[in-house]
Parts: C-alpha cells; structure tokens; sequence
C-alpha cells in the first residue's frame, strides 16, 4: 500500500452497495443490519490512522476487519503494510501470507511499494515473491475434502467468483461446504479484464455487463475434462456477476450440467424465458439465494410460479437482513441447496 491507494476487496465493494441500498429503508431495518456499515467505518478509520502515520491505530481496524472478513486478500495485504512500517516484521510477512492465500498475486506493487521496504532484505523475501508469482500463474483453485463421497448425481462443484474477487478467495468460501458434501471444488479464474491484476470476471473484454457465456462454458469444460467428470455430474455455483453468468449458462445450455447455484446473481427475465422454453426438452435445476435486502431481488411471484408450472425444478432462499454477500450462515444455506440439486425427482 502507498499513500493514496487502496485495493479494496469484493466484500468491501458489496459493503458500499450495501450501504447505499438500505438508505432507503425503515430505520430499524438499517440498524438491525450494520455488517456493512462497520467494515465502512472501520476502512475509514484505518485509513485516516494511516495517512497520520498512527501505525497501531491503522492496525487495530485491519485486524478488526480481518476478523469480520477472514477472506480479504486486500486489507490483509493493507495489514502488511501498517506492520511493516510499524516495525513488526513477523506479522507483516504473516499477513502477506494470509494475502497470497486468499489470492493477492501483484509483485510488481509489492516489489515498488515503499510500505515494505522494512521486508527486501529478510530471507523470507524471495519466497514470499515466489509464492505471489505462482498465484499470478493459478488458473483454478483446487479443494480436495478429507472424505470423498466418489460417485453420485453431484460430483464437482465448480465456483465462478464476482466481479472483484479471484479464485482463492471465493474458493476458500466452498471448504466447508465441499467437507460436508465429501464433492470436490474447483474455484476457476474468468477471463473479464478489471483494473487490478488480483481480481478476474466473466464478462467480454472491459464490460462487466457483456457476460461471456461461452468462454465460461469452456473453461468450465476444460476444467471438469481434466478430472474426467461428467457435465450432467457438476453444479456451477456463482456470486453475483458468477452468479448471474451462471443462470445464464442454464439458459444457453439447458441440460448440460447438474444445476446451477445463484447467489446475489442478475435476475434478467430473458433468461426466465429461456428457462421455461427448454424445460420440456431438458431437465433444468436451479437454486437461487438473495438477501432481503438485495437491490436487485429476483422478480414477481407470479414470474417464478411460470418457472416452477414450466417444469423446472426451482428453489428460491431470501435471506432475512442480508444484501449482497454470501450468506452468514455460510455452509448450512450452501450445503441444503446442493443437496435439492442432487434430488432427483
């Protein structure tokens, strides 16, 4: 980190949109939700700490987000640096560590930015470049469970992050999932350019709305032909833009993988549409989560109720008090919905 720049990461983006959602609604309903109010509040205040060079003060609030947001590859990135320059060099190299994990991959701002400067000359140095250089170079992040269910209807997860997260991040949200399941995840790496080199989409060129359903559905092939599973075996699962290039993928390839899981994902009637012209032909199964307080809800009643007459086999989860974020409860919403995919009817 430099003075005047800042990565924020896909959590700190939603927090914001979070916060301009709920300006227009009750206030209890505003107080009762303060996830994203706090992670607001908390940035901030570091970043005034550290533009005051209060290094333990900067600290004190990165480490609170880290806490709320144990996934952030950019404020544990932004926690490195206020170590470093408060002289820690041990938990500067841990928070580095914790940043490449969760998918930091840019050594050339690390190898030009002043608040490290304290780190060039320790041994731990050219491996943690190393280990920045090999994430760079990641084209999937691979979770294999400890007890492998083998065979079934559900045999891989495939993960597509939103727009402003990578693959180790969203990857590490599927763990317990994949734990519970005994299926494997794989978190994939799109294509879609953004302005920061740790973070991917899946969209055309430099438009976040011209998703690339083709592209995807071949990365997505090569991926599970590696592993020698079968697309009707595989649920797509995706955040937001992931999410939404995933209900698009059950609109242009009706039948061609298990199901698909939303969450937080565009909700374009055209692609209900298509849902309901291909279900007599193929078997369409899909889960859709959203926060209750999500800008962009999925649409009517009565547009869901011509899904589910179509034959598609459709589940809907409103979170109460949540937006756009995946679910606090994380696991147990994830884990049921996979297994309503994997029913057969």
């Amino acid at each position: 980190m430099t003075p005047g720049i800042r990565f924020l990461s896909v959590r700190f983006v939603a927090a914001m949109l979070l916060l301009t959602m709920i300006a227009g609604l009750p206030a209890s309903a505003q107080q009762m939700n303060t996830r994203g109010m706090r992670l607001n509040h908390y940035s901030i205040k570091s970043d005034e700490a550290y533009a005051k060079e209060d290094w333990d003060k900067a600290i004190f609030y990165r480490e609170l987000i880290a806490k709320m947001s144990p996934l952030d590859h950019g404020n544990y990135y932004n926690l490195a640096c206020c170590y470093a320059l408060n002289g820690d060099t041990d938990k500067a190299f841990d928070a580095l560590d914790n940043s490449i994990r969760y998918g930091w991959c840019d050594g050339d701002h690390i190898k030009s930015d002043t608040d490290l400067d304290s780190l060039r000359e320790d041994d731990r140095y050219p491996s943690m470049l190393d280990a920045v250089e090999a994430c760079r170079k990641e084209a999937q992040f691979v979770y294999e469970p400890a007890s492998p269910k083998g065979e079934g209807p559900v045999e891989l997860l495939v993960a597509l992050c939103g727009y402003g997260s990578n693959p180790r991040e969203f990857g590490n949200e599927w763990i317990a999932v994949s734990d519970q399941l005994g299926i494997p995840v794989i978190a994939l790496k799109g294509n879609g350019a953004t302005r920061s080199t740790c973070v991917y989409g899946w969209h055309k060129g430099q438009d976040p709305n011209d998703l690339d359903v083709e592209g995807t559905s071949n990365l997505i092939d090569e991926a599970i032909k590696e592993r020698g599973v079968k697309p009707e075996n595989v649920v797509v699962v995706g955040f937001s833009q992931g999410g939404a290039v995933a209900l698009e993928l059950l609109g242009d390839y009706p039948g061609k993988y298990r199901g698909v899981l939303a969450i937080a994902g565009g909700y374009s009637l055209d692609v209900y549409r298509k849902w309901i012209a291909n279900a007599k032909e193929a078997k369409l199964r899909v889960v859709m989560v959203a926060g209750e307080l999500e800008k962009r809800r999925p649409h009517s009643p009565q547009t869901l109720e011509q899904i589910v007459d179509a034959g598609v086999k459709f589940k809907l989860e409103i979170l109460p008090m949540e937006g756009h974020e995946m679910p606090k409860d994380g696991a147990g919403i994830l884990v049921d919905a996979i297994q309503f995919l994997a029913e057969d009817d």
